[in-house]
């Protein structure tokens, strides 16, 4: 693609210019704010939309000396190019402001912009527009060979490196490993767990080191839980072995099994029933029946009082509830009168306010500022004050039915009335409580049956019977607690051999525990060398295919170098495509801190082979290009934007290449 000219309408500020070059290189001189940059702008916005820098707000307005766009232009951009296959198109877009009138309104309003787009002068839609254009280049292409520091500086280093590895083609990974025979071993860590699968270098890194961590967390807290192991193990005699300890509680559960039949058996004598037994419970039951009845009798001799204190206590309770009662009337009368004058207040207010209302109405009509009839405004406020006049009776309406003043009257006399009647059923309550104070006092006073003669009687019978038998028991109940001290002592034994047992199958349990973590540490450490190797063998396995693609690729490159890899902090290496330009003492540096003409030269040898490589021609514009006394050779036109101060007008000069 060649630019053959260009012209500028109205272009931020430019008001018209045009520049005819055929195809050819040029240089486009001017002083500072000539417009050099603003040919450039119109180029870039003619194919991508934005400015030269790449902003994408970028506008093609002209403005006045406050900064304010200049109303009713057309900015418009027309370019003829040929194309590589030597066929010839004129683009052009024209930036406008949209003008609207809105109903009822006789001026037209802003709107907003719209953009007229054309191909060989005939109108198209921008979908048209792009797809014609991206036909020639797709615009990133377009870009990146138009301007000298698109690859190196604006493309990510995945796209720089991927586009790299597109035109000097990637090695794979048997290749590398079949390259450098120290890789041998490689493939067997790449090897995935699925079936026929492998990891790439990159995913086998990834996961190591993650694996490295985890096992640097194993390994640091290994030595805690060995120590832990050790501080919970009891300390036990040497001496003792734990079947030893086994054995002999086995005996003394045969022994205890033994002393419980024997108790048992004692237990079982001691259920027979003894005749001086049955005469003492025959007694107690002459001492139950002899209560009871001198209980009837006493309860006979208060009999006529006791009614008398039911049946007052009787009538006190009745009372107790009325009194409930009437105070729930009570409560329930407040609270209607309560309602009843909120209700009236909100009503005096709701009515004080519409009566307040009065008719404001317009004369003049809102919509087209003519007068309104009279008879309109008149049936208006008829209207007006009929409403009102219902709204108002609704309120008396409704304030007679719920909250009239006789209502409230009403409540409160029957509110005084209950309240009335409950200080009567007071007066009643304390009347009763005196007769029942008098009854009770009233009431003969009977001795416990403990303390008569009848119950001395019987227990003296008792207490000689069980004194007869207390004999014949001390001898069967010392052998029964001599058993029960044997079967005690014979458990606490048990007891102890078992506490025994545990200490020792928790000692041996914790020096298997320990064992098992010493082991466990071993393992780990195996497994962190071996997983280092991997990884050493990934970072030879980066460093072999580098060297590879580093000769791949700067063998198409003249002095331009590319650094496909970089070593970290921690030994390990991040893949990196970052552009090295020769210095003027012939050393590389990065692109980022080279002086512009090499920046310039560099990009300019970078697109020599992406133009190569994608096969599409786009010509080169180079800004402040009087900072660079010389470029190196190109296929593509060079339009050199130069500042020199003599021209106070554009001036464009045609350079005819040497053959």
């Amino acid at each position: 693609m060649k630019l053959l000219n260009i012209i500028l309408d109205n272009f931020q500020g430019v008001k018209h210019i045009e520049i005819n070059i055929d195809g050819k290189d040029c240089s486009i001189y001017g002083t500072n704010g000539t417009g050099k940059t603003t040919i450039f702008n119109a180029i870039t916005w003619l194919l991508f939309n934005k400015s030269s820098v790449g902003a994408k707000s970028f506008t093609p307005k002209t403005t006045n000396e406050s900064g304010v766009g200049v109303h009713n232009l057309e900015h418009s951009v027309f370019a003829k190019i040929e194309l590589d296959n030597g066929s010839i198109i004129s683009l052009k877009k024209i930036f406008k402001e949209k003008w609207e009138k809105k109903r009822g309104s006789s001026k037209s309003e802003h709107m907003g912009h719209t953009t007229d787009y054309y191909i060989d002068d005939v109108p198209v839609k921008e979908k048209e527009y792009l797809s014609r254009l991206n036909e020639i280049a797709l615009a990133d292409r377009m870009m990146a060979l138009m301007k000298t520091d698109i690859f190196a500086e604006e493309w990510n280093w995945i796209d720089r490196r991927r586009t790299l590895l597109d035109i000097c083609g990637d090695i794979s990974d048997e290749d590398v490993i079949n390259n450098n025979p120290s890789l041998s071993d490689l493939k067997a860590y790449l090897k995935s767990p699925g079936i026929n699968k492998t990891y790439t270098v990159d995913e086998y890194i990834k996961i190591a080191h993650e694996q490295k961590k985890n096992i640097n967390i194993d390994l640091k807290q290994i030595p805690q839980r060995i120590d832990e192991a050790n501080r919970a193990r009891p300390e036990t005699p040497d001496n003792i072995d734990i079947s030893h300890v086994e054995a002999k509680l086995k005996e003394l559960t045969n022994i205890k099994s033994k002393q419980e039949d024997e108790l048992q058996s004692l237990k079982m004598q001691a259920s027979f029933e003894n005749p001086n037994d049955i005469q003492i419970r025959k007694l107690e039951i002459e001492i139950s029946d002899a209560k009871r009845k001198y209980i009837n009798e006493c309860d006979k001799q208060n009999e006529d009082v006791c009614s008398r204190i039911a049946n007052i206590r009787s009538e006190m309770n009745d009372i107790s509830e009325n009194i409930s009662r009437i105070n729930n009337d009570i409560f329930t009368q407040e609270s209607k009168l309560a309602r009843a004058k909120q209700s009236r207040n909100e009503y005096q207010i709701l009515y004080n306010q519409i009566k307040s209302h009065i008719w404001s109405g317009n004369d003049v009509c809102v919509t087209c500022n003519r007068p309104i009839p009279k008879d309109e405004i008149e049936k208006s406020k008829e209207i007006f004050n009929l409403d009102k006049s219902n709204r108002l009776e609704e309120i008396k309406l409704s304030v007679e039915a719920e909250c009239s003043k006789p209502i409230i009257s009403a409540l409160e006399g029957k509110i005084i009335s209950l309240k009335n009647d409950i200080n009567k059923q007071i007066e009643q309550s304390l009347k009763f409580e005196s007769k029942l104070k008098d009854a009770v006092l009233s009431q003969q006073e009977i001795k416990p049956f403990e303390q008569t003669s009848d119950y001395f009687t019987i227990t003296g019978k008792i207490n000689a019977i069980k004194a007869s038998n207390a004999n014949d028991h001390n001898t069967f109940n010392d052998n029964i607690t001599t058993l029960h001290y044997e079967i005690r002592t014979t458990s606490d034994e048990i007891e102890r051999l078992n506490r025994v047992k545990a200490k020792l199958s928790l000692a041996e349990n914790q020096r298997k525990r320990i064992k098992e973590l010493e082991q466990q540490e071993k393992q780990l450490a195996s497994d962190y060398e071996n997983i280092e190797k991997g990884i050493y063998l990934c970072e030879e396995y980066i460093r072999t295919k580098v060297s590879m693609l580093d000769e791949n690729i700067n063998s198409r490159f003249k002095s331009v170098k590319f650094k496909l890899i970089e070593e970290q902090m921690n030994g390990g290496h991040k893949e990196v495509c970052e552009v090295l330009v020769p210095s003027d003492s012939g050393n590389l540096v990065p692109y980022s801190i080279a002086n512009n003409a090499a920046r310039v030269n560099a990009g300019l040898e970078i697109i020599n082979t992406l133009v190569d490589y994608w096969g599409i021609n786009i010509p080169i514009i180079i800004d402040n290009a009087e900072s660079i006394v010389s470029l190196i050779d190109t296929n593509s036109q060079i339009i050199r934007l130069v500042v020199s101060e003599k021209d106070e007008t554009l001036r464009t000069e045609v350079i005819q290449k040497e053959k």
